[in-house]
């Protein structure tokens, strides 16, 4: 035979090779879905709700879910090895072929999804957003560029089972054409870019923005708990290829159905608990008797602060007496001297006690016009008392009896109070009395003779020497026997 004509026959072999290759490229079927199991957990964030001192309104809580992505991975880098040999081997099986790794695109889409505890949890839909909900991606994810490429596409929330989920897309923020014959766009990103490390991360993590979620403080309660539930992760990645760049291209239907990779969660936590804790240790001042307390003591309460569960607590013991007007405030005790932290918190009750200040009422005498009174009536003086400060004192007796001596008689005209406020300084009652002197009735008689000028000469003395009786007498008798002796010698005269 001929070199010509075995060349000829090796060539149309060859032909016939690449043929029946290509044959068996295009008529292979749609795979069914290669299925990858992925490690799917559920965290709280946190696991223990602590009570704050300062009595937010509100608890903000968020979930993070958690998806091993080793598997994939795992998956990815057969898939990747298996499609480039095949494009390599039609290639040199087909020069002609265009089709080239670079022109190879991922496409598929992931959602994570969880339950929450409805009668606890307040969500807040403002925020149920995709802007929101990548923001937290991102944030949660830092050190890997896989965030850039797998996007959040949507988020919702079935309020009727209490499910909040988001779906994320493989995309690099274009469309493409990537089914043959078809005008429909899809968001991908080309397969080599998952050739980079930095874009594949071991795990992936979805979390809630923060603020999503809350617990209103109304609905606390201290030692209780409450479930977040249920997580899954349902996608698909495709292997696909650009038909912009290579349109009709003889691998693209084998490209098209080879290894659609879906994904089926293996649940690590299927649940979730958040307990929560009262950790906060509190203060309370009250009175023995119920009175309100001053501001200089409210000043000196504690300030709240939080223990660790189990962790005996003592409550401090010193304090300023606080002085008021009235009286002095000094701690008591507390209810109790220390007390072992639960998950419930602590309260200790301080008391204060008041004690008044006290003073001494007094009550004097005086008369109108600064005489002197006397000690019979000074004996009928109230006697001191003590009493507290800011207490309403009364002094008795209101009236006395008139007190009568030769010279006429004492009157009481009453007290300057009745009543007084007791203050510090104490206080005085002052009464006043009266004297009225009695009425002196003294004779008279017109004198005779001139004689009469001499006469107040001798009862002046007489005033000084005996009674006023005697020397009235005496004074008559004289003058009857002068009067006699003058007729007497003037009769003899004449």
């Amino acid at each position: 035979m001929s070199k010509r004509s075995l060349s000829s026959r090796i060539c149309a072999v060859v032909v016939a090779i690449v043929a029946a290759v290509a044959m068996m490229f295009a008529a292979v079927p749609a795979h069914a879905a290669t299925s990858v199991t992925v490690d799917v957990s559920i965290d709280g964030n946190p696991t223990q709700i602590a009570k704050q001192c300062e009595n937010p309104q509100s608890y903000n809580v968020g979930y993070k879910g958690t998806m091993d992505m080793s598997e994939v991975w795992k998956t990815w880098e057969e898939s990747s090895t298996a499609t480039q040999f095949m494009l390599a081997l039609i290639k040199g099986l087909n020069p002609a072929s265009r089709t080239e790794w670079k022109n190879v695109m991922m496409s598929g889409t992931w959602t994570m999804s969880w339950k929450i505890d409805t009668t606890r949890l307040t969500l807040d839909s403002s925020m149920l957003t995709k802007d929101a909900f990548q923001a937290a991606y991102e944030a949660a994810n830092p050190g890997t560029g896989f965030t850039q490429f797998m996007r959040v596409t949507s988020v919702n929330y079935d309020s009727a089972t209490g499910t909040v989920s988001a779906t994320y897309g493989l995309s690099d923020g274009n469309a493409y054409k990537l089914t043959a014959g078809s005008d429909t766009r899809a968001s991908a990103v080309r397969a080599e870019v998952l050739d980079n490390e930095a874009n594949r991360p071991a795990k992936i993590y979805f979390v809630t923005p923060q603020g999503f979620l809350t617990l209103p403080a109304s609905k606390f309660e201290a030692g209780k708990s409450f479930d977040g539930t249920d997580p899954q992760v349902t996608g698909t990645m495709q292997v696909s290829v650009n038909q912009e760049e290579v349109p009709n291209a003889q691998a693209a239907t084998m490209m098209s159905s080879f290894n659609p990779l879906t994904f089926s969660p293996k649940q690590i936590i299927p649940t979730v608990t958040t307990k929560m804790v009262d950790n906060t240790v509190q203060y309370a001042f009250a009175s023995e008797d119920g009175t309100q307390l001053p501001a200089d003591v409210m000043k000196q309460l504690p300030a709240c602060s939080t223990a660790e569960t189990g962790k005996e607590v003592a409550a401090p013991i010193s304090f300023t007496d606080v002085e008021t007007d009235t009286g002095t405030w000094s701690f008591a005790q507390w209810d109790n001297a220390t007390q072992t932290m639960d998950e419930k918190g602590l309260k200790f009750v301080g008391t204060w006690k008041f004690t008044l200040k006290t003073a001494t009422a007094s009550a004097e005498f005086k008369s109108v016009d600064g005489t002197s009174i006397p000690q019979e009536i000074l004996n009928k003086l109230p006697k001191p008392i003590t009493g507290n400060v800011g207490e309403k004192i009364e002094v008795t007796p209101t009236h006395f009896a008139d007190y009568v001596t030769k010279t006429g008689t004492w009157k009481f005209i009453g007290w300057d109070e009745t009543s007084k406020t007791m203050t510090a300084d104490g206080i005085t009652f002052v009464g006043t009395w009266k004297f009225e002197k009695n009425a002196t009735v003294v004779p008279t008689k017109p004198a005779a003779s001139g004689l009469a000028a001499t006469k107040p000469a001798v009862q002046k003395t007489l005033s000084k020497t005996g009674s006023a009786v005697a020397a009235i007498a005496v004074v008559a008798i004289l003058l009857l026997v002068g009067g006699v002796a003058i007729v007497i010698l003037r009769k003899k005269r004449s």
